[in-house]
């Protein structure tokens, strides 16, 4: 446990020296509500259930932008750095787990993940009255469910790449169309209906419905939980499973 944390200071520590993922955790979010927010207002419409435009983005850029970031962006490049760069393979000579390893990259995203969530919280709260959580303790459990959920998922999946490079555009190229079309920037209701039924098959769609249920109307969806809950008992398993140290 002593050795764990101590890479996960380590690891935190390399995380504030990075300009780009601190921009993209805390500054991309809280620009992107600024400017939407800003351009639509909150007035309550009945398109969003009754709630205003800033009260629905907040959540859904919680699941898309905040959780969706640290999730598809940063741990699995992290990882794919230290697999060419030979970090993983001194590691393996260490009494460390891979799954400490992996751990001490999902602690410092969910701390980095918390810390955005407040800030953007706090900004919509301030510049535009968005509501805050409905129900604190879903909403906890949610945000901490869809993390580890998702982390699980892009832990597995950086296994089977080899490079920084090609780790890069395999997670643009599934983050940023999911960003798009799971209903965290654009609500679902104003897509098409084909990608709607895209939509249904994608993870980040059901972290943004187990986002947006706890937090505006304090109600568990049991399908968006069963799926993150899914995510989170098998991949973990089979990430240990196809784990490559170089």
């Amino acid at each position: 446990m002593k050795s764990f944390l101590k890479l996960a200071l380590t690891d935190m520590k390399l995380f504030s020296r990075s300009g780009v993922e601190m921009f993209f955790t805390f500054a991309f979010p809280i620009l992107n509500v600024l400017i939407f927010a800003g351009m639509y207002g909150n007035k309550p419409s009945p398109y969003f259930g009754g709630h205003g435009a800033a009260d629905v983005m907040i959540p859904g850029y919680i699941a898309a932008l905040v959780i969706g970031t640290t999730a598809f962006m940063n741990l699995p490049l992290e990882i794919a750095s230290r697999r060419q760069s030979g970090v993983l393979r001194r590691f393996r000579a260490s009494p460390l787990h891979p799954l400490a390893l992996v751990g001490s990259q999902v602690l410092v995203g969910l701390v980095g993940a918390i810390f955005s969530t407040l800030l953007m919280i706090a900004v919509g709260r301030l510049a535009y009255g968005a509501a805050l959580p409905a129900n604190l303790p879903l909403f906890i459990l949610g945000f901490v469910l869809n993390c580890l959920g998702l982390y699980a998922l892009t832990f597995l999946m950086s296994n089977f790449v080899r490079s920084v490079g090609s780790a890069r555009a395999l997670f643009m190229a599934i983050f940023f169309p999911m960003m798009f079309i799971s209903g965290g920037t654009l609500p679902l209701q104003f897509l098409p209906q084909a990608m709607r039924d895209i939509a249904a098959f994608l993870p980040l769609t059901y972290a943004v419905n187990l986002m947006k249920g706890v937090y505006l109307d304090g109600m568990w969806n049991w399908t968006a939980a069963a799926v993150m809950g899914g995510l989170l008992l098998v991949c973990p398993i089979l990430a240990v499973r196809f784990f490559r140290w170089e």
